[in-house]
């Protein structure tokens, strides 16, 4: 805080709202990326054994992979092309 004496109370203000937007994205892309993590293991999960973990719903799960050429990909995926 002593690096802030010398300035202005907006110059202060500005600095002080800079520093809690930084924090708040870095929290948002903790929560984002921890919900990542936990869909692609349910995913996974699912992809391996065939049942939904409890906590996720299976028709989710389901609908996120789609039948190509006898076999599985992730609806975001790209199909493959040729034989």
């Amino acid at each position: 805080m002593l690096a802030l004496a010398g300035l202005s109370g907006a110059s202060t203000a500005a600095v002080t709202a800079i520093v809690l937007a930084v924090l708040y994205l870095i929290a948002v892309s903790i929560v984002f990326a921890t919900l990542g993590a936990i869909f692609r293991t349910g995913a996974y999960s699912h992809a391996t054994t065939g049942k939904a973990p409890s906590v996720l719903d299976a028709h989710l799960l389901q609908a996120s992979f789609r039948k190509t050429h006898g076999s599985f990909a992730t609806a975001t995926s790209t199909p493959r092309r040729g034989p």
